[in-house]
């Protein structure tokens, strides 16, 4: 049901936020920590449009991390 959904998107989510963080430290500026979130949330919803698989979207999201970090992509 929709509340089961929404508890498990905010779990993932959170997670994935957290690791953000972690990864990217205490000076990372909230757009840098915003942007692989939107990311991501927009992967998944291409992704589930068609435009892309979803076994895709780790890959993808790789590109946007490397440019992110600035190490291209």
């Amino acid at each position: 049901n929709d509340s089961d959904v929404r508890r498990l998107r905010d779990r993932i989510g959170g997670a994935f936020s957290q690791r953000l963080a972690d990864a990217l430290g205490d000076d990372a500026e909230p757009a840098t920590l915003r942007g692989p979130g939107l990311a991501c949330s927009g992967a998944m919803l291409q992704a589930g449009m068609g435009d892309f698989a979803y076994t895709e979207v780790a890959d993808r999201m790789e590109e946007v991390a490397r440019h992110v970090i600035g190490r291209g992509a």
